[in-house]
């Protein structure tokens, strides 16, 4: 258990799986507001 919270492999992968969560955060707030500019716009 202890090398799985050390620096190595896993750090990357725990890095790659928070960029992905925070692209796709921010790939739903750009839906969002382009939901609502085409409400606003009709």
């Amino acid at each position: 258990l202890r090398g799985l919270c050390g620096e190595g492999p896993d750090h990357a992968y725990v890095e790659g799986v928070i960029r992905s969560l925070f692209i796709n955060l921010v790939a739903a707030v750009i839906r969002f507001c382009v939901d609502r500019g085409e409400q606003n716009i009709l």
